[in-house]
């Protein structure tokens, strides 16, 4: 398993089953510091809607985020029904525009709502990364710790109703 290769120099990505591995994801923290893993893949959607907030103004089920001044939020297309932790809102970040927005409220089953703070920064129809990509905190093993997820959800929970598009593939067309 990855978990033995990356206990044991010599057994690393030899044969051996590569379990999260073969996605670019570790096992542990301590295989994570070794490094050289990359993520096969990028979790991306869109910005549904732009809300400006006044003090004291809620989101989510039960108001579960309340704004403590003056804010704009952006509302996404996608929920934990698409495979995105619903414990996100404990620390995970989006990138968008060069940017790293906070998960705030509630993921619920087809939106996730981020804070843009004092800046309406992006408008509908932005894309926006939620997994993936070179910014560490969009790392799957990384998400998966802010979020109180295991590691395989990350990788391995994502909706068959997702769009996939392969970006680089050096495998035979399949006929």
């Amino acid at each position: 398993s990855d978990a033995i290769q990356s206990a044991n120099a010599e057994t690393f990505l030899d044969a051996v089953r590569p379990g999260l591995a073969i996605y670019g994801g570790y096992v542990s923290d301590a295989a994570m510091q070794r490094g050289g893993l990359r993520p096969t893949y990028r979790l991306k959607t869109r910005v549904l809607r732009v809300d400006h907030l006044a003090a004291g103004e809620g989101i989510s089920y039960h108001r579960r985020w309340i704004a403590e001044r003056p804010t704009w939020t952006a509302t996404l297309a996608i929920g934990h029904v698409d495979g995105y932790p619903t414990g996100a809102t404990k620390g995970c970040e989006v990138l968008a525009g060069g940017r790293l927005y906070p998960v705030i409220g509630t993921v619920s089953a087809s939106h996730t709502v981020i804070n843009l703070g004092d800046d309406r920064a992006l408008n509908v129809g932005d894309e926006v990364t939620l997994v993936g990509g070179d910014a560490p905190a969009l790392h799957p093993n990384e998400i998966a710790r802010r979020s109180g997820w295991s590691e395989y959800n990350m990788f391995m929970h994502l909706s068959p109703s997702l769009a996939r598009t392969v970006v680089e593939s050096k495998l035979p067309p399949v006929e």
